[in-house]
């Protein structure tokens, strides 16, 4: 499925997950920001940290909580 719909990975808060040591050392979360955006900044200062995103469509078991 991954040859056929073919997408670089990315940061974004649709279902993504990281190591908390990972996330503390660029702050989290910029809560200041308005709606929209938010995921990607904090993306972009992972990978400005050296923090390589994996992208997993189609072969992650994924559980949700409601």
């Amino acid at each position: 499925m991954n040859l056929i719909t073919p997408a670089h990975a990315t940061w974004n808060g649709c279902n993504a997950s990281g190591w908390r040591n990972d996330m503390m050392r660029v702050n989290g979360y910029n809560e200041e920001m308005q709606y929209g955006g938010q995921d990607r900044e904090f993306g972009e200062r992972l990978l400005n940290l050296g923090i390589r995103s994996k992208q997993i469509r189609y072969s992650a078991i994924v559980l949700h909580l409601d």
